[in-house]
């Protein structure tokens, strides 16, 4: 009877052991998907937003022969320096990733790197296009503009003592520069910049989406080259407020620009999860932009004339073209 009793001892206790066990493995796993959902949940959210530089630029050009006219260097994504009339613009500052918790690219300098600047335009909030660390360590001498009413209270925390709302066909004079807003479309208050020198006429779109102004801005600014987005980023489940390939093909010959560059092409999701939600993109948004351009001069016959196309490089610093190129 004690021999049996000690066997049912040792038999209770390796039950008891296994259910501690289970109760250990379930509240680990429960605790390790409930870590895992919060995680989720405050990426979708942004937490993570602007705590980290950027990645070290795919390639970079410090030693070749620079443009010394008009010209544009593609930092990444939507951010680039514009130098024309001998003043120097910085378009949507981001040089900290992630954005949106986990959207990441890469810039080809630090912000410290910018150096002196006359301009910075901000098209809209969105976290891939406003960095409050990069616009805390940016030349706070420099005029900002932005569409958007609700950025004019932290820009003026961050230290930027001049900024104005931009406003859909407003033009002023800066130095040997006009300074013009055009309209834009996108999910939240959005504008397009021009700069107008007498050399070059560029056109900054941001993210816009398709709309019916091209010729209108056409008639108005002249613009000899276009920043158009084209990799037609949507939220799963509401409409696309980005052009595509065919749609940015079309604004293009629309404004009769005889240089056309792709911007907001450079960034990816991290998170396999907010990739399937937030980044239905264009699989190949420049060589669709190309292919897009070709197919509209084969509908005319070859009778067409297409702007020079060439996606950017991150850090790469190309000539803007003149006027009379």
């Amino acid at each position: 009877m004690e021999k049996s009793s000690g066997a049912e001892h040792d038999a209770g206790e390796r039950a008891r052991r296994r259910r501690s066990s289970r109760r250990h493995w379930l509240g680990a796993t429960l605790g390790a998907a409930a870590g895992g959902l919060f995680a989720e949940v405050a990426s979708l959210a942004g937490t993570w937003d602007h705590e980290r530089p950027a990645r070290a630029p795919a390639r970079f050009f410090p030693g070749e022969a620079q443009p010394t006219g008009p010209r544009l260097t593609h930092i990444g994504h939507a951010c680039h320096l514009l130098e024309l009339g001998g003043q120097r613009w910085l378009t949507d500052p981001w040089f900290f990733d992630p954005a949106f918790g986990s959207l990441w690219h890469r810039a080809a300098l630090a912000p410290e790197a910018v150096g002196p600047l006359d301009g910075i335009f901000i098209s809209h909030r969105h976290a891939d296009h406003f960095d409050p660390e990069a616009l805390r360590r940016l030349d706070k001498r420099a005029q900002v503009w932005t569409a958007d009413p609700s950025l004019l209270a932290p820009l003026a925390q961050l230290g930027f003592e001049r900024v104005s709302l931009s406003e859909p066909w407003r033009t002023v004079s800066s130095g040997a520069l006009t300074v013009a807003f055009a309209p834009a479309v996108h999910d939240v208050p959005q504008h397009s910049l021009a700069l107008l020198g007498t050399e070059a006429r560029v056109l900054f779109c941001a993210d816009t989406g398709p709309h019916q102004h091209w010729q209108t801005i056409r008639e108005r600014y002249r613009p000899t080259t276009a920043l158009l987005p084209c990799d037609g980023t949507r939220l799963r489940w509401e409409p696309r407020q980005i052009m595509n390939p065919g749609e940015a093909a079309a604004a293009a010959l629309e404004l009769g620009c005889r240089q056309l560059l792709p911007t907001h092409v450079d960034a990816e999701y991290s998170d396999l999860v907010a990739k399937h939600w937030l980044s239905a993109t264009e699989p190949d948004p420049t060589g669709g932009l190309r292919r897009a351009l070709e197919a509209a001069q084969a509908r005319a016959s070859g009778s067409l004339t297409l702007p020079e196309y060439a996606p950017l490089a991150v850090g790469e610093t190309r000539a803007l073209f003149s006027q009379t190129d």
